[in-house]
């Protein structure tokens, strides 16, 4: 496939994960996505559980050949860098994505079953991980791509930003007030930090485009 069909490919995978599930929501009565997880379109009572499930399935196998026609096309970048985030891709693609195609969380938060337990535990892991694509691409094109590389490193900071902010959301009181209560809306910010998960993939393939990438000595 060429660079161009690539980008393309990345720019579609990744709009399509952010509007699927505003589409989907609307098959789902009581689904509130300012406050529920993306998962809850995948829990076991959820009406559009299926096809939730399956693009989790396909999501996950797209990042796996994303993160290694990323690792190809920047051989010339030092190798701890690039392997570092084909590892990253890769364990988003499967403990977060497949793992989620194949174990759905259950009618609320509370981890009781192994496959609940499963969900939980690789999605952390998934997600965690894809925080930090943003960083290690910023330190993939440091050398030759100041420009990218200075938007990837703020991409990262407000990711990291948003992510936690999903991550405390859960403890932070439905009664709080002001911007405070912005922060208890953990859909909201979950997608947030997925919008921002996603940009340094689609930055590499873009740097791709050009005729011959030249990113520095091994």
């Amino acid at each position: 496939m060429k660079n161009n069909k690539w980008f393309l490919f990345v720019v579609v995978i990744s709009l399509t994960d952010c509007i699927l599930p505003f589409f989907l929501a609307l098959f789902y009565l009581g689904y509130n996505y300012m406050n529920m997880v993306l998962s809850a379109l995948g829990s076991e009572d959820s009406p559009v559980r299926a096809i939730y499930n399956i693009w989790m399935l396909c999501l996950g196998v797209s990042f796996i050949f994303i993160g290694l026609h990323v690792y190809r096309s920047y051989e010339s970048v030092a190798k701890y860098s690039r392997t570092c985030l084909l590892l990253i891709t890769l364990g988003y693609a499967v403990f977060d994505c497949i793992n989620s195609g194949f174990f759905s969380i259950g009618d609320s938060k509370n981890m009781v079953t192994i496959p609940q337990m499963i969900h939980g535990y690789g999605s952390v892991i998934g997600c965690t991980l894809f925080t930090f694509s943003g960083l290690i691409a910023a330190v993939m094109l440091w050398k030759s791509y100041r420009n990218a590389a200075l938007l990837l490193l703020l991409d990262f900071i407000v990711c990291l930003l948003a992510f936690t902010i999903f991550v405390a959301s859960e403890n932070i009181g439905a009664d709080s007030n002001g911007i405070v209560k912005i922060m208890t809306y953990e859909g909201l910010w979950q997608r947030i930090s997925f919008l921002f998960m996603y940009v340094p993939h689609i930055v590499l393939c873009m740097i791709t485009l050009r005729k011959k990438v030249n990113l520095g000595g091994k």
